[in-house]
Parts: structure tokens; C-alpha cells; sequence
């Protein structure tokens, strides 16, 4: 739950990098960032409670079911799912209105506080305020590491009969944003750059162009 519960490339480098801030290499340096930061929060998360845990006894029983109650259950659990998803979208959109109405907010912190509860909401907001691409960068890094309120109420439903604490799961989200935010740093620094080269020429471009 701490590290394996993450966004996808077809969010990250489709619906981000090319819709939102129309940038392939805005959708990489994040995506790269957020696995990145995914596998620093496993190393670091294997050492909690690693000497007070111990596994329960799980025995393995095969139920033997037919084709037609199979397909039954999975198209009820996948309806379920669909339902507890968008439920909670709802819920967190509501609640994140209401909460906003009484909270002086407003440019980054408003999009900051909204991708907290909803991160889709928070990322298209934050990519039409009028700061730097780095400044977007470093803070879409944290909201979708992060993930928002909405993942973690449908994360809860769905643990919510196996007894499993959701405490070392918010704090590794925690953590996944700031160790997030930290790599896309490092990856701007290393990567963008280059492209600083060709800025002089442009900007002469186009002083050449207005005089003309």
C-alpha cells in the first residue's frame, strides 16, 4: 500500500504531459520521478515494523465454482468497483467545494489544496496558472505523488475488511510526493538544460522579426 499504489503512464506521460502542459518531456521527467520515488519509498518502507511482524497463517482452499457464477461475481465486483470509484470522486469534489468556500485560497495554494483532495482537478488547475514550467513541475510531482484524498478514501474501501492499518500507507504517499518533487528537480537540472542553448538565438529571432 505504500509504494505499489501509483499513477500510470497513460495518465502521467498522456493525459499530463501532452494534454495538460502539451510537453512529452514534461510527461517523462514526471513519470520518471514518480517510479523513481516509488521504489525509494519501498527501500525505505521494508524497515518499518520489520522485526515486530508476523505473517498469519493463510491456508489456500480452491472453491469450485461454474463459468456462469464466476462471470457473475466478477462483473458484480467490477460494478462495485466502478461504483466505490466514482463515489468517492464525488464525495471528495464535494466536500473539496465546500472546504475552498471557507479558505482564503487562491493560484498555487488553491491548486495545491485541491490536488490534496483531488488530484485530477488539482493538476488541470495548476497547469493554467500563470508561474514557470519548473514551478508546475516540482508541485504537479507532489500532488501525484501524493495522490489525493479521493485515492486514499477508495483505497480504504477496498482494505477495509483485511484489517491492515492505513497509517504506514499515508505516510509513504507523504513521502512519495516530497521524494518525487525532489527527483523532478534533479531530472530539470539535468535535462533541460540543453535546451537553454537555443534561447539567445530565439529571443534574437524575434527582436530581428518585431523590427522588420
Amino acid at each position: 500500500l505504500a509504494f505499489c499504489n501509483n499513477s500510470g503512464p497513460l495518465f502521467i506521460l498522456g493525459a499530463v504531459g501532452a494534454a495538460m502542459y502539451h510537453s512529452v518531456t514534461f510527461g517523462v521527467i514526471l513519470y520518471c520521478s514518480h517510479i523513481l520515488a516509488a521504489f525509494t519509498v519501498g527501500i525505505i518502507m521494508r524497515f518499518y515494523k520489520r522485526d515486530s511482524y508476523t505473517p498469519p497463517h493463510t491456508p489456500i482452499a480452491t472453491v469450485q465454482k461454474s463459468i456462469g457464477e464466476i462471470f457473475r461475481i466478477s462483473l458484480s465486483n467490477s460494478v462495485n468497483s466502478i461504483l466505490t470509484v466514482c463515489g468517492a470522486v464525488i464525495f471528495v469534489s464535494v466536500i473539496s467545494k465546500l472546504f475552498l468556500e471557507f479558505v482564503p485560497a487562491t493560484g498555487i495554494m488553491h491548486s495545491v489544496i485541491l490536488g490534496g483532495f483531488e488530484f485530477v482537478s488539482g493538476m488541470s488547475e495548476l497547469s493554467g496558472l500563470d508561474i514557470s514550467l519548473f514551478s508546475k513541475l516540482l508541485l504537479s510531482s507532489w500532488i501525484v505523488g501524493f495522490a489525493g484524498l479521493s485515492v486514499h478514501l477508495q483505497v480504504m474501501a477496498v482494505v477495509s475488511h483485511s484489517g491492515l492499518s492505513l497509517v504506514p500507507y499515508i505516510t509513504g504517499k507523504v513521502m512519495h510526493g516530497i521524494i518525487s518533487a525532489v527527483y523532478s528537480f534533479i531530472l530539470w537540472k539535468i535535462c533541460m538544460p540543453a535546451k537553454s542553448v537555443f534561447a539567445p538565438a530565439s529571443r534574437s529571432l524575434s527582436v530581428f522579426t518585431s523590427s522588420l
